[in-house]
């Protein structure tokens, strides 16, 4: 399932005439990653740009969108579909190469959504405890940063063993389950202080962030299930997996755009191109609605972000 579309194993190499047939199903899957791609850099942006937006959980949210991004970047059907339109085959060392980076960017995605989760559960039942290691984080994200860099150096200079990409796979799967598992609990949680009169009242944004991810790797293992069960080896339920997983960056720009009004409000200013020129703060004529995740800034715990005010 994650060897994307068309080539069965992606560790092999890539010929033009037995991928030609499978070229519908890499342009529909290529057109929904790159509609994927522009909602990362629509995300990371937004967060960084603007003074406003850069608080720790959407620092976060803008490292999980930064890490899907690169994962779409090695994705191997946009380099078969090159490899159709050029006439040029691609070595089995090359998309070996290509397989085990992408597997290690979406292992990489998957512990950031789990760092967003946590980061969420914290602040929402434990807020003074949260204040006080946020300020940490920034260290967590460069220590993840460092690790993957030096990792993808290896996979790009030494041959690694074919075990890694099954155990990569069991990985990613364990991981997104251990995800499920949390989400089921922190719910259920939520749920019976509800019914017992103290309702969270912490924003629930990043946990529906977490939830629609995961929802969206639910779909494509049930996909991939009723596809096994009924025999039906079409490319097109294949690619419907594909973008479940490779393209969920639309579940989260989506949720981001509807459900956090700040965000909305300075995507829609930097489209405009009307915000002042340090990119910090909007018109006089404008003002924006409080972020919901305004309580504390990345860089100092403890300062209020009085720009939200």
């Amino acid at each position: 399932m994650m060897n994307l579309t068309g080539v069965e194993n992606s560790t092999e190499p890539v010929h033009r005439e037995e991928s030609m047939k499978y070229i519908a199903h890499e342009i529909i899957f290529l057109i929904c990653c790159t509609v994927a791609f522009f909602a990362d850099v629509a995300i990371t942006f937004t967060t960084l740009y603007f003074k406003q937006m850069r608080i720790a959980p959407n620092i976060l949210i803008a490292n999980w969108a930064v890490t899907d991004l690169c994962s779409m970047l090695v994705t191997p059907s946009g380099y078969r579909l090159v490899s159709i339109l050029d006439n040029f085959d691609l070595p089995s060392h090359f998309m070996r190469t290509l397989l085990h980076i992408g597997l290690t960017l979406h292992y990489i995605t998957i512990v950031s959504v789990l760092i967003v989760l946590m980061d969420w559960f914290v602040t929402a039942y434990f807020s003074k405890f949260s204040k006080r290691i946020r300020v940490y984080y920034k260290f967590v994200v460069a220590f993840i940063w460092v690790t993957l860099l030096i990792w993808l150096i290896v996979l790009c200079t030494q041959d690694v063993s074919p075990k890694f990409h099954r155990t990569t796979i069991n990985a990613c799967f364990m991981t997104v389950f251990a995800l499920l598992i949390c989400i089921i609990i922190i719910r259920f949680i939520n749920m019976l202080k509800k019914r017992s009169g103290r309702p969270v009242e912490h924003p629930k944004l990043a946990l529906n962030l977490c939830t629609g991810f995961v929802m969206c790797y639910v779909l494509a293992i049930a996909n991939f299930l009723l596809v096994e069960l009924f025999r039906a080896r079409h490319p097109l339920f294949q690619v419907i997996s594909n973008c479940a997983i490779f393209c969920n960056s639309l579940v989260t720009f989506g949720l981001l755009y509807f459900c956090d009004k700040s965000f909305q409000a300075h995507l829609r200013r930097s489209f405009q191109c009307k915000f002042r020129r340090n990119g910090n703060s909007f018109s006089d004529s404008e003002t924006l609605e409080a972020d919901p995740f305004s309580e504390v800034s990345f860089h100092c715990p403890t300062e209020q972000l009085l720009t939200n005010n």
